[in-house]
This record gives structure tokens, C-alpha cells and sequence, in this order.
């Protein structure tokens, strides 16, 4: 994304100046985003006031640093200086609404984070640049994204139990991803339908990041071709269970009772809360759904036998996917874990055959 430049020590200082800027940034949406869960009745209202002039006060002066910093970097990073000229004039319109007292809106706060990705993308392109200063992807708290998360990953199990046909299923998975792809193409073709899809079709489970980068349905739809094509149906069905109930509980629990970190922003109790939900939902799904390819796969009949392996296969996909959502860092996670998952699973599955 950031044009490849030398390394030289006023350019660098300028780097982390704006890293520096834009960490500031992501603290500013990370105390607006909790601001607007437990809202004041009116900003007019004391302290609710007071703390909007606070507000103020802070995007004042990150507005006025980056409006510098854009004009230093104009002449050699023209895109990461209008990627700031739009972040300033987004704080710009957010201070103006506080300072009249209006309550905090969340396309406004949404615009902003996306412009914040924006910048930040092109920080993290060159973070030899960067002077150790983390500038973390912002994942707000979103209760529609979760649910939409744990509905695809049901239906895309309910659709490999009760179609049979692989082939099928693979022209499902194709079309689907086709869809995905294809609106990619066309954000990235024109900033407009960009902003119409990101802003308007898909705001209510788009993260801001996603407004510069590949969504993560997209890589979700690449994932489910690929375990189609290379795993059995028992290994992809729990694959995605793992991923629909895993990741989103591991979210919540993380953001909500999150307190010791394991790497970056993960957190052992939202790790933790990601295997319990996962190892559930799968093992409740495979108990009540039939799976002969199971049997054949394990060589046994017995039921007591394939209820172990039910088990195990829950417990051992829920870990799997765990240990894999923790180090995705430069791959996305809807990606990589179905398919580690789905492989591990099958690779058991065979040793036992």
C-alpha cells in the first residue's frame, strides 16, 4: 500500500511523528467507542459537557498535527498525505458537532476509524519505520457482526450435512465467493460504490478496516472451496462450526472480561472462551446431525466409538482453531482457521484408519 522509499533519518522522524499521530487517534475512537455504549442523556449536561470539551480539546490538537504532517509528506507520499487530509477533516467534522453539543453519532465515529485504518495501513506497510509504535487494527464491539458470524458458519454446516452431493456444495461455495470477489473488484475499481457498500450495505457488520482491504466474507468463501476440495464433510463441518462460535464468543469474552494478554490484543480468557464455544457447538451439531463418512473415515461402528471420536474431534478442532486465531496476525483468520482446522482434523481422522 506505502510507496517503497529510502530510509533516511527526517524521513523516519516524520513516520513516527505520524505514527505517533495516529496511535493518538486510535485512543480518541477507542474512548468515543465506549462513550457511546453507556451514553449521557445530553452533552449539554454536566459532567457529559465537560468531557466533550476534553474531546475536543484532544482532536484539536491531533487535527492540528496532522495537517502538518500531511503537508510534510505531500511532495513524497502523496497518498499517506491525503489519507491524513481526510482523518483531519473527519476530526474536524466530529469536534464541530460536539462543540454544539450533539450527541455522538455512530456513522460519524465509523467514518473516522475507517479514515484511521486508512492511515495506519499505510504505517504498517513499513514498520521498520515505526519505532516499535503499535497502531492495532480496531475491532469494535459488534453484536450483528457476531450473530452474522455464528449464522454463516450454521448454515454452511446445515448446507454440507443436508446436501450430500460435494459437487453441489462446491457450486455453492463458488458462486458464493464469485459474488464476494466480484464486489471486490468493483470497490476497487470506484471509491463510490466502495463507500455505498461499506457505509450503507454492509455497515451494520463491517469492520472499519475492511473499508481498505479484503472483507473477510471474501476470505471466508476462499476458505470453504478450499476444504471442500481437499477435506471430508466431517472435517469441514466442524472446521467452520469452530470458526462461526469460536472467534465471535472469543471477541466478546476478550472485550468483556479480557485481562491477561497472550499476544497482541488476544487475551487467555477470550482463548479460552473461544474452545469452550467452539468444542460445544461443534460436538451438540455432530451429535445431532448424521455423519457416515465418519464411520468410514475411523473404520468403526460402534456407537460408543464415534461418540469418543465426536468428542474428540470437537475438542481437538476447538483447540486447533484457538491456537491458529491466535498467531493469524498477517493472514486473515476466517481463512486460516477452517482450513488448519479442517486439515488437522482429517490428518487424526487418517491415523486412526
Amino acid at each position: 500500500m506505502a510507496q517503497a522509499t529510502s530510509l533516511d533519518p527526517a524521513t523516519d522522524r516524520v513516520w513516527q511523528s505520524v505514527a505517533l499521530t495516529a496511535r493518538d487517534l486510535y485512543l480518541l475512537l477507542v474512548d468515543l467507542q465506549d462513550a457511546r455504549k453507556r451514553p449521557p442523556r445530553t452533552l449539554r449536561d454536566p459532567p457529559a459537557s465537560e468531557q466533550a470539551k476534553l474531546w475536543t480539546e484532544r482532536m484539536q490538537a491531533i487535527a492540528s498535527r496532522a495537517r502538518l504532517q500531511a503537508t510534510d509528506l505531500g511532495a513524497s507520499h502523496p497518498r499517506l498525505a491525503q489519507a491524513l487530509d481526510h482523518a483531519v477533516e473527519a476530526v474536524d467534522r466530529l469536534r464541530a458537532a460536539l462543540a454544539a453539543g450533539k450527541p455522538l453519532r455512530a456513522a460519524a465515529t465509523a467514518r473516522l476509524a475507517q479514515h484511521y485504518e486508512a492511515v495506519a495501513g499505510y504505517l504498517r506497510a513499513e514498520p521498520q519505520r515505526l519505532a516499535g509504535v503499535d497502531l492495532p487494527v480496531l475491532k469494535p464491539r459488534n453484536y450483528a457482526r457476531n450473530l452474522f458470524h455464528i449464522g454463516n458458519g450454521l448454515m454452511s454446516a446445515s448446507l454440507y450435512t443436508f446436501i450430500p452431493d460435494q459437487t453441489a456444495v462446491l457450486w455453492i461455495a463458488c458462486v458464493y465467493t464469485g459474488a464476494m470477489v466480484s464486489l471486490e473488484i468493483l470497490r476497487r475499481l470506484d471509491k463510490r460504490i466502495n463507500a455505498f457498500l461499506v457505509n450503507f450495505v454492509f455497515r451494520a457488520i463491517a469492520r472499519p478496516v475492511e473499508a481498505h482491504r479484503v472483507n473477510a466474507a471474501t476470505w471466508y468463501g476462499l476458505a470453504i472451496i478450499v476444504i471442500v476440495l481437499c477435506f471430508p464433510p466431517v472435517a469441514c463441518i466442524t472446521a467452520v462450526l469452530v470458526l462461526g462460535f469460536g472467534d465471535p464468543v472469543a471477541a466478546l469474552v476478550g472485550k468483556r472480561w479480557g485481562r491477561r494478554r497472550l499476544r497482541g490484543q488476544k487475551t487467555l480468557e477470550g482463548t479460552l472462551g473461544f474452545v469452550a464455544a467452539a468444542a460445544v457447538a461443534s460436538a451438540v451439531f455432530l451429535f445431532l446431525t448424521p455423519h457416515p463418512d465418519l464411520a468410514r473415515l475411523v473404520g468403526a461402528t460402534d456407537p460408543a466409538v464415534l461418540t469418543g471420536w465426536i468428542l474428540a474431534l470437537s475438542g481437538i478442532g476447538a483447540v486447533t482453531g484457538a491456537v491458529t486465531e491466535l498467531f493469524s496476525d498477517r493472514i486473515e483468520d476466517n481463512f486460516s482457521i477452517p482450513v488448519i482446522v479442517a486439515g488437522v482434523l482429517t490428518a487424526c481422522m487418517s491415523l486412526a484408519s
